[in-house]
C-alpha cells in the first residue's frame, strides 16, 4: 500500500476528529491545516481535504500555497488581510439605495427613509 493511500484511509477513518479540530481553529489556521493535510496526501489531496473539511478547494489550495511560500505574506496579528471580510452593513445598504434610486423613475419622489427601508428588505 502506498503511503498516500494509507493517509487517505486514516483521514477517512478519523473524519470526525478532523471536523472537531477544524471547528476549534480560526479561519487562517483551518486553511493552513487543510493545506498541510493536502500536502501530506499528495495527489488528489486538495479535493479529499475540501470534502472532509467542508471548505472550497480554492481555500485548501490557498493554504497549501501559503505553506509552500513559508507563510511570508501571512500576517501574524490578523486572521484576514486588511479590507477582507464582509462589507459593513451601512455600506451595503447605501449601495442598494443607489441602485434602487437608479431603477426608480425620476418623477417618483420617495423619501430617503423609504428607500433605505426597501433596500434593507431586499
Amino acid at each position: 500500500m502506498r503511503r498516500s493511500q494509507s493517509i487517505k484511509d486514516n483521514l477517512h477513518d478519523n473524519q470526525m476528529a478532523c471536523c472537531l479540530l477544524f471547528d476549534r481553529l480560526n479561519e487562517r489556521d483551518q486553511r493552513h491545516v487543510a493545506g498541510l493535510l493536502a500536502l501530506a496526501i499528495g495527489f488528489d489531496g486538495i479535493t479529499l481535504v475540501s470534502n472532509i473539511a467542508g471548505m472550497s478547494r480554492d481555500t485548501v489550495r490557498k493554504g497549501k500555497t501559503e505553506l509552500l511560500n513559508h507563510l511570508v505574506d501571512v500576517p501574524d496579528d490578523r486572521i484576514r488581510k486588511p479590507g477582507a471580510g464582509r462589507p459593513v452593513l451601512s455600506k451595503k445598504v447605501l449601495t442598494k439605495c443607489k441602485s434602487l434610486r437608479k431603477s426608480l423613475p425620476p418623477t417618483n419622489n420617495l423619501c430617503e427613509q423609504s428607500i433605505r427601508r426597501v433596500a434593507m428588505n431586499r
